[in-house]
């Protein structure tokens, strides 16, 4: 797989919100706007910090909640410091290329993948920043749901962050 020229193949994240119908687009933007509020300065001084050009390819869809919420705090991270750069490509028309991602036979959303400057993998998340899988999986049932609606209400948004600088790092 040639992660260049699929890199190059992507939407930016503003070009992929014009495919949007308009309640995505909108869940998207309440998200994104969630992530400009809540983000702590220190992580933010770390993404400032980053000094290596990378490329994050992410294969998303518009209508999935996983996407809609960890899309938006990446392209932050892209607004903050300018040697990160993400490009995004439709799930549904590129399944192919996440089949080596894919868990229990089947592609999960978002895929996303650090690149570095010559586009080699460094490492992936798939589908949930890992803090959210760990505790999702490490919990009883009644404390996993409240977890997941406190996920899906963006009180983790900085989870996506966090991974992808530690990925970096």
């Amino acid at each position: 797989m040639n992660f260049r020229e699929l890199y190059e193949k992507g939407l930016d994240y503003k070009d992929f919100l014009k495919t949007l119908d308009i309640e995505d687009k909108e869940i998207m933007e309440r998200y994104s706007k969630l992530v400009v509020e809540t983000l702590d300065e220190s992580l933010t001084e770390k993404i400032k910090n980053i000094d290596k050009d990378i490329q994050i390819l992410v294969f998303a869809e518009g209508w999935c909640p996983d996407c809609q919420i960890n899309m938006p705090p990446i392209f932050h991270i892209t607004n903050i410091n300018p040697k990160i750069k993400m490009k995004i490509l439709k799930r549904d028309t590129n399944e192919k290329y996440l089949e080596p991602y894919f868990i229990n036979g089947k592609p999960k959303i978002p895929t996303i993948l650090v690149l570095d400057s010559t586009y080699r993998e460094i490492d992936n998340i798939i589908e949930r920043p890992r803090y959210i899988k760990e505790l999702l999986g490490s919990q009883k049932e009644s404390e996993s749901i409240i977890a997941k609606r406190k996920y899906k209400k963006g009180e983790f948004l900085s989870e996506i962050i966090k991974d992808i600088i530690a990925i970096i790092k």
